[in-house]
C-alpha cells in the first residue's frame, strides 16, 4: 500500500507539474500577442465603405443618389447629437489610420443643408463610441472634414441627413427634384492626408483693388484652385447664388451684358468635382441659364519653343523661296475720329513697350474709345493679369501676334489696335481672365477679336460660349488659332477653336506652307504642328510672319497657328474696310485638294503676290 500511495502521489506531482507548466506557456504566449495580431471583429453592419484616396488627385467617391429613400441594411445605431428631420440619412464606414488622421471630403450635388458627424467604434457594439465631432452643419458645394487622433477605435461611422435650412430654424426633411441615378447626389472621400497643390504664380487679376497673392494649381495641375460661376442672362441674381453655394469670391465680373465669378476651392479639395456639386446645386428658377466652369490654365509658347519656333526647323521642305513674300509694313494708322476705322483686340500676352517697338505699336494706339475702368484714350490696353492698364509683355508671344497683324494691314481704313493681356511672366493665364478680356473687347465693338490661343478642357466651356455669344451679337468676328498638337479637331477639340461649328461669328485658323519648287501655287498642311479637321477648322493661314523680335531689334520669322490667326485677321480686317462680310471674305480664298482633309472645303489664304488680290 505504501508503494502504490507513493506511486500516486508521484504521479499527481507530476500531473499538477505540468498543468502549472502549460499555464505560464498559454500565459507567456497570451502576453506576447500585440493587439495588431488580434482578429478584426467581422460585424454585422451593412453599411458601405469608403476606401483612402491617398496617392492621388481626386478621391475614390462614394456617391449617395436616390436620397429621398431610406438606407437599407443593419446600421450601427449611433448616438447623434444632429437633429434627425427625415427617414433618409445615410450612414457609412471609414477604415481608421495608423495615425488616426482622416480628411474626409463632402460634395454636396444638392440644393440641401447637410448635418453631419462622425463617430469612433471600439468592436462590434456601440457600448464603446466616441463622437468625434459635434453635429456639422453646412450647404457648402464642397468641404473637408478634419478628423484628428481617432486611435483605439476598429471602425469609423459617418452620418449625414439633408434638410432644407441651417442651424437654428425649423427643420424640414430635404425633398429633391431629382433624386434618381444621375441626378442630384451628395458624395464623399477619404484621405490619410488631403493632397496639396501642384505649383502656383503670382496674380493680381482684372482688379487694382485686388491683393496680390500666389493663385494655386489643382492638384493635377490642369486648373487653378477655383471654379467659374455666371450667367448669360443679365437678367439673373448671381449674388444670391453666389451666397448659396458656401465658397469664397476670388474676383467677379459684372456688367450690365453679364456677370461671371471666381469662386475659390479649398485646398485640398477637387476643383472638378466641386464645380460637378454646383453644377446641381443651380437655382431652381431658369437652371439652364447658369453655368460652372473649371478655372482651366490656358499656355502659350515663347518664341522659339514648340509652337513659336523658327520657321527654319523645317529641314525637308524649307520656306527660303517664299520668304521675300513675308513683308513688314505699317499701314494706316489709328485717329481720334469715332466713324470710319476699323478695331482689332489682340488677347494675348501684350506687347513689349520700352524698347525697339515703341513706334509700331503707337501707330495704332487707342485714341478714341473710353470704357472704363479697361480702356482710355492714349492707352494700348489692359493688362488682366496684374490689374493695371500697362500691357506689356512678358513672354514675346503677344509682341510677335500683333507685329504679324500690324505688319500686313494694308486695308484703306485707319486700324485702332487694342492689347487686352491675359499671359503671366511664365505663359500661363487664368480661363477666367480669358473670359473677361472677351467681354470687354466685346463691349467695345471690336470689328475682329484675335485669339492666338487655346485649351482642352473636359466640358464645353461655357463662359467662353456666353462671351463669344455676346460678342457676336455686337456684330464681332473671332479669329482663332486652331494650336499645334498635330490633333484633329474632331476628335480632340480645342477651344475656342471649335466654336466655329457653333458661332458663325468665329473663324478657325490652321497653318499651311508652300510646297518648295511651286511657285507660290500648291500648298499643304504643316503637319509637323498644325492642328486640323475638315469641318472646325475655317481654313489655312500661312504658317509665318516678318515679325518684331521680342527683346531684340531685327525682325524674325517664327512658325506656329498663333501667327497663322493674325494674318487671317489683318485681311479680315481689311475686307471689312472694304464694306465686305467674312463671308464675302472666305468665298474670296484659294481652295486645295491637298487640304480637303484638313480645313473647311480646303481653303487657304494665300501670302504671296500671286493671288494677294484678295
Amino acid at each position: 500500500m505504501a508503494h502504490l500511495f507513493i506511486v500516486l502521489n508521484y504521479n499527481t506531482m507530476r500531473i499538477t507539474k505540468l498543468f502549472y507548466l502549460s499555464l505560464v506557456c498559454v500565459v507567456l504566449t497570451w502576453a506576447a500577442c500585440e493587439d495588431d495580431d488580434m482578429p478584426t471583429p467581422q460585424c454585422d453592419y451593412t453599411v458601405p465603405d469608403i476606401a483612402l484616396s491617398d496617392g492621388n488627385c481626386s478621391p475614390q467617391l462614394l456617391e449617395f443618389f436616390k436620397i429621398n429613400e431610406e438606407q437599407q441594411g443593419v446600421i450601427p445605431d449611433l448616438p447623434k447629437d444632429c437633429p434627425s428631420a427625415s427617414p433618409w440619412g445615410r450612414t457609412f464606414r471609414i477604415e481608421p489610420t495608423n495615425n488616426g488622421d482622416i480628411d474626409i471630403h463632402f460634395y454636396n450635388g444638392t440644393r440641401a443643408w447637410a448635418n453631419i458627424q462622425v463617430f469612433g467604434v471600439e468592436g462590434c457594439t456601440t457600448d464603446f463610441v466616441e463622437a468625434l465631432t459635434s453635429c456639422i452643419f453646412t450647404n457648402a458645394a464642397a468641404q473637408i472634414i478634419p478628423i484628428t487622433g481617432a486611435t483605439g477605435f476598429t471602425d469609423i461611422y459617418v452620418t449625414v441627413d439633408l434638410v432644407t435650412s441651417g442651424p437654428g430654424t425649423n427643420l424640414e426633411p430635404y425633398f429633391p427634384d431629382d433624386p434618381q441615378q444621375g441626378g442630384e447626389y451628395i458624395a464623399f472621400g477619404a484621405f490619410n492626408e488631403s493632397p496639396g497643390h501642384n505649383n502656383s504664380f503670382s496674380y493680381r487679376g482684372i482688379s487694382p483693388q485686388n491683393e496680390l497673392e500666389r493663385l494655386d494649381f489643382s492638384c493635377d495641375g490642369g486648373s487653378t484652385q477655383r471654379v467659374i460661376i455666371g450667367t448669360c442672362n443679365p437678367n439673373l441674381d448671381l449674388n444670391s447664388w453666389k451666397q448659396e453655394i458656401g465658397l469664397e469670391e476670388s474676383e467677379c465680373y459684372d456688367s450690365p451684358e453679364g456677370m461671371v465669378c471666381a469662386m475659390d476651392v479649398p485646398p485640398g479639395l477637387d476643383p472638378d468635382l466641386t464645380g460637378n456639386a454646383l453644377a446641381k446645386k443651380r437655382p431652381r428658377q431658369n437652371t439652364d441659364d447658369y453655368y460652372v466652369d473649371e478655372d482651366f490654365i490656358i499656355s502659350i509658347p515663347a518664341p522659339g519653343t514648340n509652337g513659336l519656333q523658327d520657321i527654319d526647323f523645317l529641314e525637308q521642305r524649307k520656306q527660303t523661296e517664299f520668304l521675300e513674300c513675308l513683308v513688314f509694313q505699317l499701314g494706316e494708322g489709328s485717329t481720334a475720329d469715332e466713324g470710319d476705322q476699323l478695331v482689332v483686340t489682340m488677347i494675348d500676352s501684350g506687347i513689349e513697350l520700352g524698347g525697339n517697338w515703341d513706334e509700331v505699336w503707337g501707330n495704332h494706339v487707342n485714341k478714341f474709345l473710353k470704357f472704363a475702368p479697361y480702356l482710355d484714350t492714349g492707352l494700348y490696353g489692359y493688362d488682366f493679369f496684374n490689374a493695371k492698364n500697362v500691357p506689356d509683355d512678358e513672354t514675346g508671344h503677344g509682341t510677335n501676334t500683333a507685329g504679324a497683324l500690324i505688319g500686313t494691314y494694308t486695308g484703306d481704313l485707319p486700324l485702332t489696335v487694342v492689347h487686352h493681356k491675359i499671359f503671366g511672366p511664365d505663359g500661363n493665364s487664368t480661363y477666367f481672365g480669358a473670359v473677361v478680356a472677351t467681354w470687354e473687347a466685346a463691349k467695345m465693338k471690336s470689328d475682329v477679336i484675335n485669339m492666338s490661343w487655346g485649351a482642352y478642357p473636359d466640358e464645353r466651356p461655357d463662359a467662353l460660349a456666353c462671351a463669344i455669344g455676346f460678342a457676336r451679337s455686337q456684330g464681332c468676328i473671332v479669329v482663332a488659332a486652331a494650336g499645334n498638337d498635330q490633333e484633329n479637331l474632331d476628335f480632340r477639340p480645342q477651344y475656342p477653336a471649335v466654336f466655329s461649328l457653333e458661332f458663325d461669328n468665329v473663324v478657325t485658323v490652321g497653318s499651311y506652307l508652300y510646297i518648295p519648287g511651286s511657285d507660290a501655287l500648291e500648298v499643304d498642311r504643316v503637319e509637323e504642328f498644325s492642328n486640323f479637321s475638315p469641318g472646325s477648322v475655317t481654313l489655312g493661314g500661312y504658317l509665318s510672319a516678318k515679325t518684331p523680335t521680342y527683346g531684340g531689334t531685327d525682325f524674325n520669322f517664327l512658325a506656329g497657328t498663333s501667327i497663322s490667326a493674325p494674318l487671317v485677321s489683318s485681311r479680315i480686317a481689311k475686307s471689312l474696310g472694304r464694306g465686305e462680310d467674312v463671308a464675302t471674305y472666305l468665298f474670296n480664298q484659294q481652295q486645295s485638294g491637298n487640304l480637303i482633309d484638313d480645313f473647311v472645303l480646303g481653303r487657304w489664304q494665300p501670302i504671296c503676290p500671286t493671288f494677294d488680290d484678295f
